[in-house]
């Protein structure tokens, strides 16, 4: 499945920030079995993000929803997402997450603009 982003605004890490997910719904159904599981993010708006793990996800991508919790400054934030597409990536999997409502997306974005500003004035 394609996916095209016409967000604004998407900050690609310059290093990867570490989160953690789990499933929380399968095909529209709460799903209890998920233990926690470790990605990285490698870019992110206020839309969605992506993500790397070594978690294969890939053969039932449609219909599954993840809750992600990482931090960003010193905000912690708890995001309830839809797995938009997957493929694997050497020894890893690549997703793309789309955010859902209900989460500070003004607060996130602020947050990514002022690591871009920082990381400008470091240079």
């Amino acid at each position: 499945m394609r996916f095209k982003r016409d967000e604004g605004f998407r900050y690609v890490f310059k290093d990867p920030v570490h989160c953690q997910f789990k499933i929380i719904e399968v095909n529209k159904k709460i799903y209890k079995g998920s233990g926690k599981a470790r990605a990285i993010i490698l870019d992110i708006s206020k839309e969605g993000a992506k993500i790397e793990t070594n978690l294969n996800m890939t053969e039932k991508v449609v219909g599954i929803v993840l809750q992600i919790n990482f931090n960003i400054l010193v905000t912690e934030y708890i995001i309830n997402c839809d797995l938009i597409w997957g493929k694997p990536y050497g020894k890893h999997f690549v997703y793309g997450l789309k955010f859902k409502d209900g989460y500070d997306s003004v607060k996130l974005t602020n947050d990514l603009k002022n690591i871009a500003n920082e990381k400008e004035e470091k240079l």
